[in-house]
C-alpha cells in the first residue's frame, strides 16, 4: 500500500466484508464467439459457465459487467510494438500463431483479446477500489 493508507473496504463495517459484497464478474459475448466453432479450444465454456452461475442460487448476489477494451498501451506493457501491430492486425506468422494455439485464426481475435485484458484489468481495478472478490471469465 502507498502511502500506509489501507482502502476504505478494510474498515471495521462488516457490510464491505468479501461474502458481503457482489461477486462483480466480467464478461463479453465475444469470449465464446470470437473463436471458430471449428477450434480445438472448448469455447463455449464461457457462455455455458456465464449461464450457471446466472442460474445458481447463491447466498451472494453476482453482477456480471461488460469490460471496456484495453489499450494498445496496456499491450505494450508486456509486448514488442511489432508484436502488437502484427497480432492486432491479423498478420502473425504461422510459427506465432501456432504457439498460441487458437487456430484457425479468427478476424476477431484482435478484439477478442483487448476485451479480456480489458476485462482482468477492469476485474483488478475494482477490487481495489471496492473491496470484495472479482475476476474476468476469461483470461
Amino acid at each position: 500500500m502507498r502511502g500506509g493508507t489501507l482502502p476504505s473496504w478494510l474498515g471495521e463495517d462488516e457490510g464491505h466484508y468479501p461474502s458481503k459484497l457482489p461477486l462483480s464478474i466480467w464478461y463479453h459475448d465475444l469470449y465464446t464467439t470470437g473463436i471458430d466453432p471449428s477450434a480445438r479450444f472448448p469455447r463455449d465454456r464461457y457462455q455455458l459457465l456465464k449461464e450457471r452461475i446466472k442460474d445458481a442460487q447463491l447466498p451472494s448476489p453476482i453482477e456480471f459487467h461488460e469490460p471496456r477494451p484495453a489499450s494498445v498501451d496496456d499491450l505494450l506493457r508486456a509486448h514488442g510494438s511489432d508484436y502488437v501491430d502484427r497480432f492486432l492486425g491479423g498478420r502473425l506468422g504461422d510459427r506465432e500463431i501456432n504457439r498460441i494455439g487458437l487456430k484457425p485464426w479468427s478476424d476477431s481475435f484482435g478484439q477478442r483479446t483487448l476485451l479480456i485484458m480489458g476485462g482482468s484489468i477492469s476485474a483488478l481495478e475494482h477490487v481495489c477500489q471496492n473491496g470484495g472478490i472479482s475476476g474476468n471469465m476469461a483470461g
